[in-house]
């Protein structure tokens, strides 16, 4: 988890040898700012989610409740079904579920 605004690392781990989350982290945040440029004359909509994939690797940003923070995963590409890891952060992610 990480701040928009600076990329700052508020949480994180890898289990990946080439995946440091205080980096993926700092890039998430240049990727969503640059994204939300991008989509700023688009009065009502928003960037929720970014996804993409790399040779190996599948890699999914994902903007928290408040818009202040993101999620950023990252999985080896061949064992991550992208479907079932958005329905598993749709329910985990909601307001609600977050104050708790």
């Amino acid at each position: 988890m990480a701040d928009i605004a600076d990329g700052r690392c508020r949480a994180g781990w890898s289990g990946l040898d080439d995946v440091v989350p205080q980096v993926a982290a700092s890039h998430g945040a240049t990727l969503f700012r640059y994204q939300q440029l991008a989509v700023h004359h688009l009065e009502e909509e928003a960037v929720e989610e970014i996804s993409f994939l790399l040779t190996t690797q599948l890699h999914l940003v994902r903007m928290l409740p408040g818009r202040q923070q993101f999620l950023y995963l990252v999985g080896e590409k061949d064992s991550i079904n992208l479907g079932l890891v958005r329905e598993q952060l749709r329910g985990q992610l909601q307001p609600s579920v977050l104050s708790n």
